[in-house]
């Protein structure tokens, strides 16, 4: 045990302690303008301490008791690095002090900044009762039943047995972007939003969006569904088919980072691709004969897709509060920006490569409409 002892000084009621051995020695004043030390004699008795008078004088004091400190902190073997003079303490005690006021002032920028952001934020109670809950609910059980579902099946069909040599690979490079087509189509056609749009406001959305949502939505079906481990396999055989080796590395970087950013809440996720969709357009490439499609009545996209972010940003207020809110709304553009750049590249490279264009080909005819009748 380090060594301890105990000084007092009286005018200023002040004392030091430093341990000495197992036995503790307390110092009391005798004398009005004295300080009292006890230092053990080697051989006395605990209880018959030997008493140094010290004349007390402000100016000497603090030198004094630091000099008599270090001697028996020196006599008891504990290295000169470790202890502090009497002006390095009261440098260490300003930068204590000057941490402090800065860490204060953080925080009560923080706290300004924070009631700037949420000064209009409605509270708790008053969302519970403007989130239309119901079809909250409508909106996770449409994606399991059209994406989630149609998914799994479409997938048994895909991988019926473990696919492990190079040839089964081959024949099935062009499942997996078409199943993940299919499913999110199926869901996104669901919707009623959806249906009360023209025929061609609805192939408007589909062709120029769905392509662009199939990497954020595959996301989010690798969050709901279970996958084997040969399945993971196969899963990452594929995707390094259809990437390249080099554009391969981009996507794994962006789905890692997905996982580490992007909130495990299927509501989020799901309220954002439909946000997302309902957009003008998220990026559009027109083959040179295509027939452009045409926005009729643009303010309809504009009014559903604001329905759906009022719901989505009711929803984060309410589960995280404002300011966990807007990083994770954050987190969600950031994410989807990187997919949505690698999916461009993706789908620049499934054009341009020849043993890849049937599969550009076979999406693009996914996700046409027929619009020679329109509502």
């Amino acid at each position: 045990m380090l060594p301890i002892f105990s000084a007092y000084e009286p005018n200023v009621q002040r004392a030091w302690h430093i341990r000495a051995d197992e036995r503790v020695y307390a110092l009391n004043p005798s004398y009005e303008n004295s300080l009292n030390i006890f230092i053990p004699l080697h051989g006395a008795h605990v209880d018959a301490p030997k008493l140094i008078p010290i004349d007390f004088e402000p100016h000497t004091i603090h030198s004094r008791l630091h000099d008599i400190v270090l001697r028996r902190c020196f006599e008891v073997g504990m290295k000169e690095e470790l202890i502090r003079t009497h002006e390095e303490n009261e440098q260490h005690k300003r930068l204590v002090d000057i941490n402090r006021q800065r860490r204060e002032s953080i925080r009560q920028q923080q706290q300004e900044k924070q009631l700037s952001i949420a000064q209009h934020m409605v509270n708790n109670n008053d969302l519970v009762s403007r989130i239309d809950w119901r079809h909250l609910s409508n909106i996770v059980y449409a994606y399991d039943i059209c994406c989630v579902k149609t998914y799994l099946e479409q997938r048994i069909n895909m991988f019926a047995d473990n696919i492990s040599q190079e040839e089964q690979l081959m024949k099935n490079y062009g499942m997996l972007p078409m199943i993940l087509t299919i499913s999110l189509t199926s869901f996104l056609r669901s919707l009623p939003a959806f249906q009360s749009l023209s025929r061609s406001n609805q192939a408007f959305l589909c062709k120029n969006n769905i392509r662009r949502l199939i990497f954020v939505n595959l996301h989010e079906l690798n969050q709901s569904c279970f996958s084997e481990p040969w399945q993971v396999a196969a899963y990452i055989s594929i995707a390094k088919f259809i990437c390249g080796s080099e554009l391969y590395k981009q996507f794994a970087h962006i789905e890692k980072l997905a996982e580490k950013l992007m909130i495990a809440d299927p509501i989020i996720t799901r309220l954002w691709i439909i946000v997302l969709f309902f957009s003008t357009p998220l990026f559009s490439y027109y083959a040179p004969k295509s027939t452009i499609i045409r926005v009729k009545n643009n303010l309809s996209f504009i009014t559903i897709q604001n329905t759906y972010i009022s719901l989505l940003w009711k929803y984060l207020l309410y589960r995280h509060g404002p300011m966990e809110s807007i990083r994770i709304f954050s987190n969600l553009i950031q994410i989807f920006l990187n997919m949505l750049r690698v999916g461009i590249d993706i789908h620049t490279r499934l054009r341009m490569e020849k043993h890849l264009v049937s599969i550009d080909e076979t999406l693009d005819e996914l996700v046409q409409l027929d619009i020679k009748t329109d509502s």
